[in-house]
């Protein structure tokens, strides 16, 4: 079986011209925690989630090794976090969609989106040859396929 055989119907992807506040939106009522990115055109570029977005509202010193003790520079008031969040909002997901996630091809053996999955990965874009994103693969859905029963015929 290949990952083509495993593509289920998903969100839409995220537009590189997207917001971050859009991007905030759509991930936080979506049933993945990322989504692919792509130009108006359909070309993958990289993938976007709550993880980078989360990455922009904490300073980076804060997830710099074991800083436990010293976050007293971060104030956990709801109104500042909001506050940073509002002056990143307007930028675009381009900006800082991770270009260097992993992705598979349609082709690919569905083992080696298992390994990637097994490697942390929630989500697996599927991308043609050509460059165009043509789904989505996330691990409950590889499960619900692997776990499911073949039909009789």
């Amino acid at each position: 079986m290949n990952c083509g055989a495993l593509i289920h119907a998903s969100p839409a992807p995220l537009r590189a011209d997207s917001t971050l506040g859009e991007a905030a939106e759509l991930l936080t009522g979506a049933p993945v925690q990322s989504l692919p990115v792509v130009t108006t055109e359909g070309d993958y570029i990289g993938v976007f989630g709550l993880d980078e977005l989360l990455a922009r509202i904490v300073p980076r010193v804060a997830v710099a090794g074991d800083m436990k003790a010293n976050l007293r520079f971060i104030s956990d008031d709801l109104s500042e976090l909001r506050a940073r969040f509002q002056a990143i909002a307007a930028h675009q997901v381009k900006e800082w969609c991770n270009r260097q996630a992993a992705f598979v091809r349609p082709d690919t053996p569905a083992v080696e989106a298992l390994q990637l999955f097994c490697r942390g990965h929630s989500i697996l874009p599927v991308v043609a040859a050509d460059g165009k994103l043509q789904g989505l693969l996330s691990r409950s859905a590889a499960i619900r396929v692997i776990s499911s029963r073949p039909d009789k015929t």
